[in-house]
């Protein structure tokens, strides 16, 4: 056996822990991720797996086991009528550094070993010696612990051995397994003589497969794994370009500029200042443009942009606001950077950032911190920090206008939705806008610690508010038709101590989550008391 087709030698793989468990019929068991490689194995029985939340749910019979890659989860349940029979077992892979930074043949089979998606056979010669790892052994037995390692050193190779001779009959196999390595190692110095040897294919057959699976060659296959890469760095990073090429693969910056202006049409300079950056959310657009940054599309509340929106986004794509979307939604769009939400992308980050680099934001309870999260991403901080201050100062002066138009009388905020009026008290960030920042009294002290309460109309008009800002939420006109046919409806409208001011659901759709829409509401306030009573 020559040097270079030794197994392990560069690369070796560590048992780290070993697990079984007997699932009963209709059973499920979870399985959390980790930082490391596990194998399943189905012993007995019939398991249905699903990885990752997603759809597709491989089947796992006796005598099959399945690599579950570090990061993913997994859901197993028994599909069989018998017990299912399981054993898991946890290793890391760990690479050895050579001066050529470059993996051996036999290395490289055992990389793309760890890399395969799909169920495999487990011969069943190799059963006993999944279930002779299952026996217990403590720390201070250090005999068992190395001969259980040697054991496992064994079932890897066998089971690389018979993986090989399964897929070494159609060389696209190994064509596909260097592809999976050149993902994860674009930035070492290898050629496609180097990539042929590997699948042990001569040089213009390997780049003829090579271009039929991925529709170009090694070589420009190579440079846009690195150029994508590059512009993931630009974006997740602060680092010099001559940091970013050394990263990528590039020895020279300036040769790595070159190329990537062939790719991208611009220079990462210019790339890195002219991003296309796409939002999840209705008011990740709103930020962006505080910011001076105009989204290449963009959510609406409404069938039109807001009114302090509609010059600016002109231009800009109107996205369907709907909570339950695919990710795939955005493609077309084909963005440089997402901004996400943690609270409703955490499940979808990993679809979002095949299309592009996302950036997960934390959820806040002050559109502040937001703004100043997304200046950290656009290299804007400063201009999101001197907003604030001018925002903060604005504020100020609305809150002493505010305070001589109302003079000292209640005021009462409500939505009109589908479910009912919402009343929101001191608790809900609507209601710490208009009762801490902008110091306006609420109708009574219990509403200081709520948060959004259904009240009926009844309940609205026994608040006996001075003033009762309603808005009209979204598909709530038949809600609304009914509302006003109320006899306790039309007993408030007549009211002599509460006057009614109706506001629409576009511009104060996002109040208190925007600072463009909580700045539009408190001047629309303004001009509201200065007029008096809307009904």
């Amino acid at each position: 056996m020559s040097g270079k087709n030794v197994p392990f030698q560069d690369l070796f793989v560590t048992m780290t822990k070993v697990a079984k468990d007997a699932v009963p019929i209709g059973g499920l068991v979870l399985i959390p991720p980790k930082n490391e490689h596990q194998l399943l194995f189905v012993l007995g029985g019939t398991a249905k797996v699903q990885v990752d939340h997603k759809h597709s749910q491989p089947i796992l019979a006796a005598d099959t086991h399945f690599i579950i890659k570090p990061g993913q989860s997994l859901q197993i349940t028994n599909q069989g009528s018998h017990l299912l029979d399981i054993s898991i077992i946890a290793c890391e892979v760990v690479q050895l550094s050579r001066a050529d930074h470059k993996l051996s043949a036999a290395s490289v089979k055992t990389f793309a070993y760890f890399q395969y998606e799909t169920v495999s056979h487990t011969p069943r010669s190799l059963r006993a010696m999944v279930q002779k790892l299952q026996e217990p052994s403590t720390f201070i037995d250090m005999q068992k612990l190395l001969e259980n390692q040697f054991l496992f050193q064994k079932l890897i190779y066998l089971l690389m051995d018979s993986h090989a001779s399964q897929t070494d009959a159609d060389p696209r196999h190994a064509v596909e397994s260097t592809i999976e390595y050149l993902k994860l190692h674009y930035d070492e110095a290898i050629t496609i003589e180097d990539l042929a040897g590997i699948a042990q294919l001569s040089r213009r057959w390997y780049t003829t497969l090579f271009k039929e699976i991925t529709g170009e060659n090694p070589s420009d296959y190579l440079i846009r794994l690195r150029i994508d890469k590059a512009k993931e760095l630009l974006t997740m990073s602060k680092e010099s370009l001559y940091a970013i090429a050394r990263k990528v693969g590039f020895e020279d910056e300036h040769y790595f500029s070159r190329r990537f202006k062939q790719k991208v049409g611009v220079s990462p300079r210019f790339y890195l200042h002219n991003r296309r950056i796409l939002g999840t959310t209705v008011t990740h657009p709103e930020l962006m443009y505080l910011l001076g940054t105009i989204p290449i599309a963009a959510f609406s509340p409404d069938q039109e942009f807001p009114s302090y929106l509609l010059e600016a986004f002109k231009q800009v794509p109107k996205l369907n606001n709907s909570h339950h979307f695919d990710p795939e939604y955005f493609k077309p769009f084909k963005p440089d950077v997402i901004l996400a939400a943690e609270w409703k992308d955490y499940e979808n980050y990993d679809a979002l950032s095949r299309i592009a680099p996302t950036f997960l934001l934390p959820s806040h309870n002050d559109w502040r911190d937001e703004l100043t999260d997304v200046g950290e991403i656009l290299d804007k901080k400063k201009q999101a920090h001197r907003f604030i201050r001018w925002y903060d100062d604005k504020r100020d002066e609305v809150r002493e206008q505010l305070k001589l138009l109302t003079n000292n009388e209640t005021v009462a905020y409500a939505r009109m939705t589908q479910e009912g009026l919402i009343v929101f008290g001191n608790q809900s960030s609507r209601g710490k806008i208009l009762y801490t920042e902008l110091g306006l009294i609420p109708p009574e002290k219990s509403l200081l610690h709520i948060d959004g309460k259904i009240l009926s109309v009844e309940q609205l008009a026994g608040l006996g508010a001075d003033h009762i800002i309603l808005q009209i939420g979204e598909q709530a006109d038949s809600s609304r038709e009914a509302l006003l046919q109320q006899p306790g409806w039309r007993k408030l409208m007549t009211s002599p101590t509460s006057r009614i001011y109706t506001v629409g659901h576009r511009e104060w759709y996002n109040f208190s989550f925007s600072p463009l829409s909580t700045g539009f509401a408190m001047q629309h306030m303004l001009q509201m008391f200065e007029r008096g009573v809307v009904r």
